[in-house]
Protein backbone atom coordinates (compact mmCIF):
# COMPACT_ATOMS: atom_id res chain seq x y z
CA UNK A 1 0.00 0.00 0.00
CA UNK A 2 2.83 2.36 0.96
CA UNK A 3 4.53 1.75 -2.41
CA UNK A 4 1.29 2.55 -4.22
CA UNK A 5 0.99 5.89 -2.40
CA UNK A 6 4.57 6.78 -3.25
CA UNK A 7 3.95 5.85 -6.88
CA UNK A 8 0.83 8.05 -6.96
CA UNK A 9 2.75 10.95 -5.42
CA UNK A 10 5.54 10.48 -7.97
CA UNK A 11 3.06 10.47 -10.82
CA UNK A 12 1.44 13.61 -9.45
CA UNK A 13 4.78 15.41 -9.26
CA UNK A 14 5.57 14.37 -12.83
CA UNK A 15 2.22 15.71 -14.07
CA UNK A 16 2.76 18.98 -12.16
CA UNK A 17 6.26 19.39 -13.58
CA UNK A 18 5.00 18.66 -17.10
CA UNK A 19 2.24 21.24 -16.70
CA UNK A 20 4.75 23.79 -15.40
CA UNK A 21 7.08 23.20 -18.37
CA UNK A 22 4.20 23.52 -20.80
CA UNK A 23 3.05 26.71 -19.10
CA UNK A 24 6.56 28.19 -19.25
CA UNK A 25 6.93 27.22 -22.92
CA UNK A 26 3.52 28.70 -23.77
CA UNK A 27 4.35 31.95 -21.97
CA UNK A 28 7.72 32.24 -23.76
CA UNK A 29 6.03 31.60 -27.10
CA UNK A 30 3.39 34.26 -26.39
CA UNK A 31 6.05 36.82 -25.45
CA UNK A 32 8.03 35.96 -28.57
CA UNK A 33 4.99 36.37 -30.78
CA UNK A 34 4.09 39.69 -29.14
CA UNK A 35 7.57 40.97 -29.89
CA UNK A 36 7.28 39.88 -33.53
CA UNK A 37 3.86 41.52 -33.69
CA UNK A 38 5.47 44.76 -32.51
CA UNK A 39 8.14 44.45 -35.23
CA UNK A 40 5.48 44.06 -37.94
CA UNK A 41 3.41 46.91 -36.50
CA UNK A 42 6.44 49.21 -36.38
CA UNK A 43 7.32 48.44 -40.01
CA UNK A 44 3.78 49.26 -41.11
CA UNK A 45 3.24 52.32 -38.89
CA UNK A 46 6.59 53.88 -39.83
CA UNK A 47 6.04 53.14 -43.55
CA UNK A 48 9.20 51.04 -43.50
CA UNK A 49 7.68 48.10 -45.32
CA UNK A 50 4.72 45.82 -45.88
CA UNK A 51 4.43 42.16 -46.57
CA UNK A 52 4.11 38.81 -44.88
CA UNK A 53 6.37 36.69 -42.67
CA UNK A 54 6.30 33.11 -41.39
CA UNK A 55 8.49 31.25 -38.90
CA UNK A 56 8.60 27.47 -38.68
CA UNK A 57 10.43 25.36 -36.12
CA UNK A 58 10.68 21.59 -36.21
CA UNK A 59 8.30 21.60 -39.16
CA UNK A 60 5.53 23.59 -37.46
CA UNK A 61 4.52 27.19 -38.03
CA UNK A 62 5.10 29.05 -34.75
CA UNK A 63 4.42 32.54 -36.11
CA UNK A 64 2.79 34.07 -39.17
CA UNK A 65 1.69 37.61 -39.84
CA UNK A 66 0.91 40.03 -42.66
CA UNK A 67 1.02 43.81 -42.49
CA UNK A 68 0.62 46.93 -44.59
CA UNK A 69 -1.65 46.38 -47.57
CA UNK A 70 -1.70 44.17 -50.63
CA UNK A 71 -3.49 46.45 -53.09
CA UNK A 72 -5.32 49.72 -53.62
CA UNK A 73 -8.83 49.50 -55.01
CA UNK A 74 -10.84 52.69 -55.56
CA UNK A 75 -8.32 54.59 -53.40
CA UNK A 76 -8.97 52.16 -50.59
CA UNK A 77 -6.10 50.02 -49.23
CA UNK A 78 -6.82 46.30 -48.96
CA UNK A 79 -5.06 44.55 -46.06
CA UNK A 80 -3.10 41.33 -46.68
CA UNK A 81 -3.39 38.12 -44.72
CA UNK A 82 -1.13 35.11 -44.26
CA UNK A 83 -2.58 33.58 -47.45
CA UNK A 84 -1.76 36.57 -49.66
CA UNK A 85 0.47 35.47 -52.55
CA UNK A 86 3.73 37.17 -53.44
CA UNK A 87 6.40 36.89 -56.11
CA UNK A 88 9.29 34.80 -54.79
CA UNK A 89 11.49 35.62 -57.79
CA UNK A 90 14.89 33.91 -57.59
CA UNK A 91 13.89 31.74 -54.65
CA UNK A 92 12.38 29.70 -57.50
CA UNK A 93 15.93 28.46 -58.15
CA UNK A 94 15.91 26.31 -55.00
CA UNK A 95 12.81 24.50 -56.30
CA UNK A 96 14.35 24.03 -59.76
CA UNK A 97 17.63 22.73 -58.33
CA UNK A 98 15.74 20.33 -56.05
CA UNK A 99 13.93 18.78 -59.01
CA UNK A 100 17.15 18.49 -61.03
CA UNK A 101 18.74 16.66 -58.08
CA UNK A 102 15.70 14.40 -57.84
CA UNK A 103 16.22 13.41 -61.48
CA UNK A 104 19.91 12.83 -60.79
CA UNK A 105 19.09 10.61 -57.83
CA UNK A 106 16.66 8.62 -59.98
CA UNK A 107 19.35 8.06 -62.60
CA UNK A 108 17.52 10.13 -65.22
CA UNK A 109 20.15 12.85 -65.46
CA UNK A 110 23.83 13.09 -64.59
CA UNK A 111 25.09 16.38 -63.23
CA UNK A 112 28.17 15.90 -65.38
CA UNK A 113 26.26 15.64 -68.66
CA UNK A 114 27.00 18.45 -71.09
CA UNK A 115 24.55 21.16 -72.10
CA UNK A 116 25.21 20.24 -75.74
CA UNK A 117 22.95 17.22 -75.28
CA UNK A 118 20.01 19.63 -75.00
CA UNK A 119 21.09 22.99 -76.43
CA UNK A 120 24.17 22.64 -78.65
CA UNK A 121 23.59 26.12 -80.09
CA UNK A 122 24.62 27.80 -76.80
CA UNK A 123 28.26 28.95 -76.77
CA UNK A 124 30.59 26.45 -74.99
CA UNK A 125 27.70 23.98 -74.66
CA UNK A 126 30.04 21.02 -75.19
CA UNK A 127 32.06 22.12 -72.14
CA UNK A 128 29.26 23.20 -69.81
CA UNK A 129 27.91 20.66 -67.31
CA UNK A 130 24.56 20.63 -65.54
CA UNK A 131 26.45 21.01 -62.25
CA UNK A 132 28.13 24.19 -63.49
CA UNK A 133 24.75 25.61 -64.49
CA UNK A 134 23.30 24.85 -61.06
CA UNK A 135 26.31 26.57 -59.44
CA UNK A 136 26.34 29.58 -61.82
CA UNK A 137 29.76 28.60 -63.13
CA UNK A 138 28.81 28.08 -66.78
CA UNK A 139 29.78 31.46 -68.18
CA UNK A 140 26.44 31.76 -70.02
CA UNK A 141 25.41 35.40 -70.38
CA UNK A 142 22.40 36.45 -68.28
CA UNK A 143 19.41 37.13 -70.55
CA UNK A 144 18.25 39.87 -68.14
CA UNK A 145 21.50 41.75 -68.83
CA UNK A 146 21.42 41.98 -72.64
CA UNK A 147 22.43 45.59 -73.32
CA UNK A 148 21.65 45.63 -77.05
CA UNK A 149 17.90 46.17 -77.28
CA UNK A 150 17.78 44.61 -80.77
CA UNK A 151 19.20 41.35 -79.36
CA UNK A 152 16.67 41.02 -76.55
CA UNK A 153 13.89 38.40 -76.78
CA UNK A 154 10.86 39.64 -78.66
CA UNK A 155 8.51 37.45 -76.63
CA UNK A 156 8.71 34.91 -73.80
CA UNK A 157 8.43 31.79 -75.98
CA UNK A 158 10.98 29.04 -75.47
CA UNK A 159 12.34 29.36 -79.00
CA UNK A 160 12.82 33.11 -78.68
CA UNK A 161 14.49 32.84 -75.26
CA UNK A 162 16.93 30.12 -76.32
CA UNK A 163 17.82 32.02 -79.48
CA UNK A 164 18.52 35.19 -77.50
CA UNK A 165 20.74 33.31 -75.02
CA UNK A 166 22.58 31.45 -77.79
CA UNK A 167 23.34 34.73 -79.58
CA UNK A 168 25.33 36.06 -76.62
CA UNK A 169 29.06 35.69 -76.15
CA UNK A 170 30.15 33.68 -73.09
CA UNK A 171 31.35 35.56 -70.01
CA UNK A 172 34.21 33.16 -69.23
CA UNK A 173 35.48 29.61 -69.67
CA UNK A 174 33.08 27.14 -67.98
CA UNK A 175 34.10 26.35 -64.42
CA UNK A 176 36.50 29.29 -64.18
CA UNK A 177 34.50 31.23 -61.62
CA UNK A 178 31.09 32.09 -60.20
CA UNK A 179 28.86 34.61 -61.96
CA UNK A 180 25.14 34.72 -61.36
CA UNK A 181 23.09 34.19 -64.50
CA UNK A 182 19.35 33.63 -64.80
CA UNK A 183 19.96 31.95 -68.14
CA UNK A 184 21.30 28.88 -66.33
CA UNK A 185 18.02 28.21 -64.58
CA UNK A 186 15.76 29.14 -67.47
CA UNK A 187 17.57 26.46 -69.52
CA UNK A 188 17.46 23.99 -66.62
CA UNK A 189 13.69 24.43 -66.56
CA UNK A 190 13.50 23.58 -70.27
CA UNK A 191 15.69 20.51 -69.64
CA UNK A 192 13.29 19.37 -66.91
CA UNK A 193 10.41 19.71 -69.35
CA UNK A 194 12.24 17.69 -72.01
CA UNK A 195 13.17 14.86 -69.65
CA UNK A 196 9.77 14.66 -67.96
CA UNK A 197 7.78 15.37 -71.13
CA UNK A 198 5.56 17.77 -69.21
CA UNK A 199 5.24 21.52 -68.54
CA UNK A 200 7.31 22.91 -65.67
CA UNK A 201 4.13 23.70 -63.68
CA UNK A 202 3.05 20.04 -63.86
CA UNK A 203 6.50 18.79 -62.83
CA UNK A 204 6.59 21.23 -59.91
CA UNK A 205 3.18 20.07 -58.69
CA UNK A 206 4.05 16.39 -59.01
CA UNK A 207 7.49 16.51 -57.44
CA UNK A 208 7.07 19.14 -54.73
CA UNK A 209 3.70 20.85 -54.27
CA UNK A 210 1.46 17.79 -54.14
CA UNK A 211 3.96 15.81 -52.11
CA UNK A 212 4.09 18.53 -49.45
CA UNK A 213 0.44 19.60 -49.82
CA UNK A 214 1.39 23.19 -50.59
CA UNK A 215 -1.88 24.80 -51.63
CA UNK A 216 -0.69 28.39 -52.01
CA UNK A 217 2.26 27.94 -54.36
CA UNK A 218 1.81 28.42 -58.11
CA UNK A 219 3.72 28.66 -61.37
CA UNK A 220 2.98 29.87 -64.88
CA UNK A 221 1.07 32.74 -66.37
CA UNK A 222 -2.17 31.00 -67.20
CA UNK A 223 -2.50 29.89 -63.58
CA UNK A 224 -1.37 32.99 -61.70
CA UNK A 225 -3.55 35.38 -63.68
CA UNK A 226 -6.56 33.79 -61.96
CA UNK A 227 -5.11 33.95 -58.44
CA UNK A 228 -7.08 35.96 -55.92
CA UNK A 229 -5.56 37.65 -52.87
CA UNK A 230 -2.29 38.56 -54.57
CA UNK A 231 0.04 41.39 -53.62
CA UNK A 232 0.54 44.43 -55.81
CA UNK A 233 3.99 46.06 -55.67
CA UNK A 234 4.53 49.52 -54.14
CA UNK A 235 7.39 52.00 -53.73
CA UNK A 236 7.59 54.76 -51.14
CA UNK A 237 7.86 58.15 -52.83
CA UNK A 238 6.75 61.68 -51.93
CA UNK A 239 5.95 60.50 -48.42
CA UNK A 240 3.49 57.79 -49.42
CA UNK A 241 3.32 54.36 -51.06
CA UNK A 242 2.75 54.39 -54.82
CA UNK A 243 1.90 51.37 -56.96
CA UNK A 244 4.56 50.03 -59.32
CA UNK A 245 3.96 48.04 -62.48
CA UNK A 246 6.14 44.93 -62.55
CA UNK A 247 4.38 43.22 -65.44
CA UNK A 248 1.96 40.32 -65.31
CA UNK A 249 1.66 38.74 -61.87
CA UNK A 250 2.56 35.39 -63.37
CA UNK A 251 4.90 34.98 -66.30
CA UNK A 252 6.67 32.32 -68.32
CA UNK A 253 9.90 34.30 -67.98
CA UNK A 254 12.02 34.25 -65.91
CA UNK A 255 10.47 30.81 -65.79
CA UNK A 256 12.39 28.24 -63.76
CA UNK A 257 14.74 31.06 -62.74
CA UNK A 258 12.10 33.12 -60.94
CA UNK A 259 8.40 32.67 -61.70
CA UNK A 260 7.05 30.89 -58.62
CA UNK A 261 4.36 32.66 -56.60
CA UNK A 262 3.83 31.63 -52.99
CA UNK A 263 3.21 32.55 -49.37
CA UNK A 264 5.80 32.65 -46.57
CA UNK A 265 4.04 29.76 -44.85
CA UNK A 266 4.34 27.51 -47.91
CA UNK A 267 7.94 28.61 -48.41
CA UNK A 268 8.85 27.74 -44.80
CA UNK A 269 7.26 24.31 -45.17
CA UNK A 270 9.16 23.74 -48.41
CA UNK A 271 12.65 24.50 -47.11
CA UNK A 272 12.01 22.56 -43.91
CA UNK A 273 11.00 19.53 -45.99
CA UNK A 274 14.10 19.96 -48.15
CA UNK A 275 16.45 19.89 -45.17
CA UNK A 276 14.47 17.07 -43.52
CA UNK A 277 15.13 14.68 -46.40
CA UNK A 278 11.56 14.59 -47.68
CA UNK A 279 12.48 15.80 -51.19
CA UNK A 280 16.03 14.60 -51.78
CA UNK A 281 18.12 12.14 -49.72
CA UNK A 282 20.80 13.35 -47.34
CA UNK A 283 23.76 12.72 -49.69
CA UNK A 284 22.11 14.88 -52.38
CA UNK A 285 21.40 17.63 -49.85
CA UNK A 286 25.07 17.57 -48.85
CA UNK A 287 25.97 17.85 -52.53
CA UNK A 288 23.54 20.72 -52.93
CA UNK A 289 25.10 22.69 -50.07
CA UNK A 290 28.74 21.93 -50.93
CA UNK A 291 30.65 25.04 -51.97
CA UNK A 292 34.07 26.62 -51.67
CA UNK A 293 32.45 30.04 -51.84
CA UNK A 294 28.97 31.05 -50.85
CA UNK A 295 26.77 29.47 -53.57
CA UNK A 296 26.06 25.75 -53.80
CA UNK A 297 23.62 24.15 -56.25
CA UNK A 298 20.64 26.50 -56.28
CA UNK A 299 21.14 27.49 -52.66
CA UNK A 300 23.47 29.93 -50.93
CA UNK A 301 25.08 30.34 -47.53
CA UNK A 302 23.10 32.74 -45.35
CA UNK A 303 24.83 32.65 -41.95
CA UNK A 304 24.00 34.91 -39.07
CA UNK A 305 26.88 35.43 -36.64
CA UNK A 306 28.00 31.88 -35.77
CA UNK A 307 24.72 30.34 -36.93
CA UNK A 308 24.97 28.37 -40.18
CA UNK A 309 22.14 29.17 -42.54
CA UNK A 310 21.09 28.28 -46.08
CA UNK A 311 18.55 29.82 -48.41
CA UNK A 312 18.03 32.30 -51.21
CA UNK A 313 16.72 35.77 -51.89
CA UNK A 314 14.96 37.28 -54.84
CA UNK A 315 13.49 40.52 -56.06
CA UNK A 316 12.63 42.78 -58.94
CA UNK A 317 11.59 46.44 -59.00
CA UNK A 318 9.66 46.73 -55.74
CA UNK A 319 8.73 43.23 -54.59
CA UNK A 320 11.28 41.04 -52.84
CA UNK A 321 11.49 37.79 -50.90
CA UNK A 322 13.93 35.95 -48.66
CA UNK A 323 13.99 32.39 -47.37
CA UNK A 324 16.49 30.99 -44.87
CA UNK A 325 16.88 27.77 -42.89
CA UNK A 326 19.11 27.23 -39.85
CA UNK A 327 19.66 23.44 -39.63
CA UNK A 328 21.04 23.29 -36.10
CA UNK A 329 17.87 24.92 -34.76
CA UNK A 330 15.45 23.40 -37.30
CA UNK A 331 14.36 26.98 -37.89
CA UNK A 332 12.90 28.36 -41.12
CA UNK A 333 12.08 32.02 -41.75
CA UNK A 334 10.35 33.27 -44.89
CA UNK A 335 9.60 36.88 -45.69
CA UNK A 336 7.88 38.39 -48.72
CA UNK A 337 7.43 42.11 -49.26
CA UNK A 338 5.49 44.11 -51.80
CA UNK A 339 6.92 47.38 -50.50
CA UNK A 340 10.33 47.72 -48.84
CA UNK A 341 12.33 50.51 -47.23
CA UNK A 342 13.79 48.81 -44.17
CA UNK A 343 16.49 46.26 -45.16
CA UNK A 344 14.99 42.83 -45.74
CA UNK A 345 18.09 41.14 -44.28
CA UNK A 346 17.62 43.13 -41.06
CA UNK A 347 14.03 41.92 -40.72
CA UNK A 348 15.24 38.33 -41.03
CA UNK A 349 17.96 39.01 -38.44
CA UNK A 350 15.55 40.61 -35.98
CA UNK A 351 13.20 37.66 -36.34
CA UNK A 352 16.03 35.18 -35.85
CA UNK A 353 17.16 36.99 -32.70
CA UNK A 354 13.67 37.19 -31.24
CA UNK A 355 13.13 33.44 -31.73
CA UNK A 356 16.53 32.30 -30.46
CA UNK A 357 17.21 34.91 -27.79
CA UNK A 358 14.32 35.80 -25.44
CA UNK A 359 16.33 38.74 -24.04
CA UNK A 360 16.78 40.37 -27.45
CA UNK A 361 15.59 43.98 -27.63
CA UNK A 362 14.29 45.31 -30.93
CA UNK A 363 16.22 48.42 -32.07
CA UNK A 364 13.24 50.75 -31.86
CA UNK A 365 12.54 49.59 -28.29
CA UNK A 366 16.02 50.25 -26.91
CA UNK A 367 16.40 52.73 -24.06
CA UNK A 368 18.72 55.70 -24.48
CA UNK A 369 20.86 57.86 -22.22
CA UNK A 370 21.27 61.65 -22.24
CA UNK A 371 24.61 63.27 -23.08
CA UNK A 372 25.65 66.81 -22.26
CA UNK A 373 26.59 69.10 -25.17
CA UNK A 374 30.25 68.75 -24.18
CA UNK A 375 29.98 64.96 -24.25
CA UNK A 376 28.25 65.08 -27.62
CA UNK A 377 31.00 67.27 -29.10
CA UNK A 378 33.60 64.60 -28.26
CA UNK A 379 32.24 62.43 -31.08
CA UNK A 380 31.90 65.07 -33.80
CA UNK A 381 34.43 65.16 -36.61
CA UNK A 382 35.40 63.79 -40.00
CA UNK A 383 36.09 60.07 -40.30
CA UNK A 384 37.35 57.93 -43.17
CA UNK A 385 36.29 54.37 -43.99
CA UNK A 386 37.51 52.16 -46.85
CA UNK A 387 34.23 52.77 -48.68
CA UNK A 388 33.31 56.41 -48.05
CA UNK A 389 33.93 59.47 -45.86
CA UNK A 390 31.76 59.82 -42.77
CA UNK A 391 30.91 63.03 -40.89
CA UNK A 392 29.41 63.22 -37.43
CA UNK A 393 27.95 66.61 -36.53
CA UNK A 394 25.92 68.18 -33.77
CA UNK A 395 22.74 69.80 -35.05
CA UNK A 396 19.72 70.96 -33.09
CA UNK A 397 21.07 69.37 -29.95
CA UNK A 398 21.34 65.96 -31.59
CA UNK A 399 24.24 64.04 -33.11
CA UNK A 400 23.88 63.07 -36.78
CA UNK A 401 25.89 60.84 -39.09
CA UNK A 402 26.34 61.24 -42.83
CA UNK A 403 28.10 58.57 -44.90
CA UNK A 404 29.23 59.81 -48.30
CA UNK A 405 26.38 61.44 -50.19
CA UNK A 406 23.69 59.68 -48.15
CA UNK A 407 21.20 61.77 -46.15
CA UNK A 408 22.04 62.61 -42.54
CA UNK A 409 20.60 60.33 -39.87
CA UNK A 410 20.29 61.01 -36.13
CA UNK A 411 22.31 58.74 -33.83
CA UNK A 412 21.14 58.07 -30.28
CA UNK A 413 23.33 57.01 -27.34
CA UNK A 414 22.59 53.63 -25.78
CA UNK A 415 25.51 53.96 -23.35
CA UNK A 416 28.92 55.61 -23.38
CA UNK A 417 30.56 55.17 -26.82
CA UNK A 418 27.63 53.09 -28.11
CA UNK A 419 25.01 54.58 -30.43
CA UNK A 420 22.09 53.43 -32.57
CA UNK A 421 21.43 54.97 -35.99
CA UNK A 422 17.81 56.02 -35.67
CA UNK A 423 15.34 54.03 -37.78
CA UNK A 424 17.80 51.19 -38.39
CA UNK A 425 19.34 48.23 -36.59
CA UNK A 426 22.87 49.59 -37.11
CA UNK A 427 24.93 50.24 -34.00
CA UNK A 428 28.02 52.46 -33.74
CA UNK A 429 30.76 51.63 -31.26
CA UNK A 430 33.49 54.23 -30.69
CA UNK A 431 37.05 53.37 -29.72
CA UNK A 432 39.24 55.78 -27.75
CA UNK A 433 42.93 56.56 -27.96
CA UNK A 434 45.42 56.69 -25.08
CA UNK A 435 44.21 60.20 -24.21
CA UNK A 436 40.62 58.92 -23.99
CA UNK A 437 39.48 60.79 -27.09
CA UNK A 438 37.27 59.05 -29.70
CA UNK A 439 39.74 57.87 -32.37
CA UNK A 440 37.42 55.86 -34.59
CA UNK A 441 34.41 53.60 -34.62
CA UNK A 442 32.84 50.61 -36.27
CA UNK A 443 29.28 50.27 -37.49
CA UNK A 444 27.73 46.86 -36.92
CA UNK A 445 24.71 45.54 -38.80
CA UNK A 446 24.18 41.82 -38.26
CA UNK A 447 27.39 40.13 -39.37
CA UNK A 448 28.58 43.12 -41.43
CA UNK A 449 31.04 45.68 -40.04
CA UNK A 450 32.27 49.07 -41.35
CA UNK A 451 35.39 50.48 -39.69
CA UNK A 452 36.21 54.21 -39.74
CA UNK A 453 39.13 56.21 -38.31
CA UNK A 454 39.07 59.83 -37.27
CA UNK A 455 40.69 62.06 -39.92
CA UNK A 456 40.28 65.54 -38.42
CA UNK A 457 39.55 67.15 -35.09
CA UNK A 458 36.00 67.95 -34.24
CA UNK A 459 34.50 70.69 -36.44
CA UNK A 460 32.78 73.67 -34.91
CA UNK A 461 29.26 72.50 -33.92
CA UNK A 462 26.32 74.24 -35.50
CA UNK A 463 24.81 74.76 -32.08
CA UNK A 464 25.01 73.45 -28.57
Amino acid sequence: MRNKKIARRGAGCLIALTALCLSTTTYAQLEQNKKLDRLCTWLADQSQGMGSIAVARNGKIIYANAFGYRAHVANRPLPPNVNTKYHTWSITKIYTATMILQLADEGKLSLEVKLSRFFPQVANASSITIRQMLAHQSGIHDFTQISDSSARPRDDSRQEMVSAIAAQQPEFVPGERFQYSNSNYLLLGYILEDLEQAPFATILSKRILNRLKLKNTFYQKNTTDTIQNRAQAFQFDNNHWQSVEEGSFGTNVPGAAGSIVSTPTDMAFFITALFSGRLIPSPRLTEMAATDGFYGLGIMKMPYNDLQGWGHGGGYIASHAMLVYYPQDSLAIAYCTNGARYPMQSIIQHTTNVVLNPAYVLPFEKSFITLTPAQQREYTGHYESPKFPIDITLEGGALTIQAGSNPKSPIRPIKKDHFLIEGTDMEITFERDKDENPAGFFIQQGDKKIIARRATSAPRPMED
